[in-house]
C-alpha cells in the first residue's frame, strides 16, 4: 500500500485523471462542502488466464485546506513480471508526474510497520527487526544467511 500527501491541486483534474485510468470495476465519489471522497477500482483480468490483479484508489479531500490524501492498494496478481509492489510503484510514479506538471505537491507518506518478527524461510533462523531494517516492500535480509524475505506483520502505525 502507498499513500500520497497531495496539496496545491485542482481536485476536478485528480478525479478526472483518476476516472481515465481505467476504473473499471467501481468509481465512486462523494461530495459535500468541504470534503470529496471518491473510490475507484480497476481490475484487469486477462481473457482465457487464470492471472489477474485489482487497483483500489481512495482518495480524501479536504477541500478548505486544499489537501488530499490519496491511498493505493494492488492486490496479489499471478501475471508474470507484474507485482503488486509493481503495481504500485508505477501508480505513483504516475501520480507524481502529474502533481509536477500542475505545480501541485505530492509526497510520499512513509509507512512504519510493526512485525512479530519471523523465521527465515531459507536457513529457520529466527530475528526480530527493528523497523529501519525493513526494506522497500516489507522484505528484511536475514542476519545469518543474508537472504531476503518478507516477515509476518502485525500492521502499519
Amino acid at each position: 500500500m502507498i499513500t500520497l500527501d497531495i496539496r496545491g491541486l485542482d481536485i476536478v483534474a485528480l478525479l478526472q485523471f483518476l476516472s481515465d485510468e481505467g476504473s473499471t470495476l467501481l468509481r465512486k465519489i462523494w461530495h459535500s462542502e468541504s470534503r470529496f471522497t471518491a473510490v475507484f477500482v480497476k481490475d484487469n483480468f486477462p481473457k482465457r488466464k487464470l492471472s489477474g490483479q485489482a487497483f483500489v484508489v481512495v482518495l480524501d479531500h479536504d477541500a478548505q485546506a486544499n489537501n488530499c490524501r490519496v491511498d493505493a492498494v494492488a492486490s496479489a496478481t499471478t501475471s508474470p513480471g507484474i507485482s503488486p509492489e509493481f503495481l504500485e510503484l508505477t501508480f505513483r510514479e504516475s501520480m507524481q508526474e502529474l502533481a509536477r506538471k500542475n505545480g501541485w505537491q505530492c509526497d510520499l507518506v512513509p509507512h512504519r510497520t510493526r512485525y512479530k518478527g519471523d523465521k527465515c524461510p531459507s536457513c529457520g533462523a529466527f530475528y526480530e527487526y527493528p523497523p529501519e531494517k525493513i526494506l522497500d516492500f516489507g522484505n528484511v535480509i536475514c542476519q545469518n544467511c543474508g537472504k531476503s524475505f518478507t516477515p509476518g506483520f502485525l500492521d502499519d502505525c
